[in-house]
C-alpha cells in the first residue's frame, strides 16, 4: 500500500503544490488604505450593422458642391438639347410644301397649312 500511497501524493509533471488561496476580483475590488482606488473602463459594447448611419465625415458644403455641380451641369444640358430641338422644330416648320388649294398647286410653309373641319 505504501506503492500506491507513494503514487498518488507524488505530484505529476508540471504541477505545482498549492501553498494557500487566491482571491480573484472581476470589475471593482475593494479597496484597501494603501491603495487608491481606480475606475476599470471597458471598451463600448454596441453593434452596427446598419450600412448606412446618420454620421458622416464630410461637412454639408462638400457633400452639397457636387451635388450643386451635378444638377447645374444636368441644366444646361437639358437646356442645350431643348435648344436645338426648338431649332430643328423651325426648320421643319419653315420647309417649303405644296398644296392643292382650289384645283391650283400652291406653295406654302408647312406651319401655314391648315386642315378643314
Amino acid at each position: 500500500m505504501d506503492i500506491i500511497e507513494n503514487l498518488v501524493l507524488v505530484p505529476c509533471a508540471g504541477e505545482e503544490k498549492r501553498v494557500g488561496t487566491r482571491t480573484v476580483f472581476v470589475g471593482n475590488h475593494p479597496v484597501s488604505e494603501t491603495e487608491a482606488y481606480i475606475a476599470q473602463r471597458f471598451c463600448d459594447n454596441r453593434i452596427v450593422s446598419s450600412k448606412v448611419t446618420v454620421d458622416t465625415p464630410t461637412s454639408p458644403v462638400t457633400s452639397g458642391l457636387p451635388l450643386f455641380f451635378v444638377i447645374t451641369v444636368t441644366a444646361i444640358k437639358q437646356g442645350y438639347e431643348d435648344w436645338l430641338r426648338h431649332r430643328a422644330d423651325n426648320e421643319v416648320n419653315k420647309s417649303t410644301v405644296y398644296i392643292i388649294e382650289n384645283a391650283k398647286r400652291v406653295r406654302k410653309e408647312s406651319e401655314k397649312i391648315k386642315g378643314e373641319a
